[in-house]
């Protein structure tokens, strides 16, 4: 029996029951969200619970939240950087910590800016999650407003060979 144990883990939850971050979603059904600006897409609106941990170090808990948007154009800047052999990070409007991944070779190492946190993992799976986290935003995001296919704020989540 093969056992494949993955040593990056990046997803998010859609809040069902914290009043702020719930809200943060239907107020996009109050506008034409197809022409909403870079500000309210990155920082107003969609927040969500992220979870982020490489080789069993947590740098993100499910307990904090994050915008949406701004986490996902992030996670896809990232991998588009890392698989060009540069290095990326992933920052965050509500404080100043940056999460830094740096490749060497086959791997990457992963840290943070504030705390004392650092680990490393394959390349090719921490792209991978990354890509995933950026595509699987996407999916949830034009779901849940089809108008936001036509958002050019969005576009760099979509890779080519998921178009």
């Amino acid at each position: 029996m093969d056992v494949i144990v993955k040593l990056v883990i990046f997803r998010f939850t859609v809040p069902q029951s914290d009043p702020p971050l719930v809200e943060s979603w239907p107020s996009a059904r109050q506008f034409d969200v197809a022409p909403a600006s870079d500000i309210d897409l990155h920082y107003k609106l969609f927040l969500v619970h992220v979870e982020l941990i490489v080789s069993g170090v947590a740098f993100m808990t499910p307990e904090g939240s994050a915008t949406f948007v701004n986490m996902a154009l992030g996670a896809a800047g990232t991998a588009r950087r890392l698989e060009s052999g540069l290095p990326g990070g992933l920052g965050f409007t509500e404080n100043p910590e940056v999460i830094e991944f740096r490749p060497a070779g086959d791997q990457v190492s992963v840290s943070s800016s504030v705390l004392p946190l650092s680990a490393t993992a394959d390349k090719d799976e921490v792209i991978a999650a990354l890509r995933l986290f950026a595509t699987e935003a996407y999916r949830v995001l034009v779901s849940h407003s089809p108008a936001l296919r036509d958002n050019e704020t969005l576009a760099p989540l979509r890779f080519p060979e998921d178009l």
